[in-house]
């Protein structure tokens, strides 16, 4: 993955993000499913505080 984006989030909700029914109100559902088909490869790592979720991007 020499020509990548690597973009890291970090968050204290410790529950791994799960896919849900994208809707078009505001209530989310759509950054998973953004994310998942724009990146090459995604990575929740847990820890103490809750979780970082990697995303690598083709650039």
């Amino acid at each position: 993955m020499a020509d990548t984006l690597h973009i890291s989030l970090t968050a204290t909700h410790p529950i791994p993000p799960t896919p849900r029914t994208a809707g078009l109100n505001g209530r989310g559902g759509l950054g998973r499913r953004l994310i998942k088909t724009l990146a090459e490869q995604t990575l929740t790592v847990p820890d103490d505080g809750g979780k970082t979720v990697h995303a690598f991007l083709p650039w």
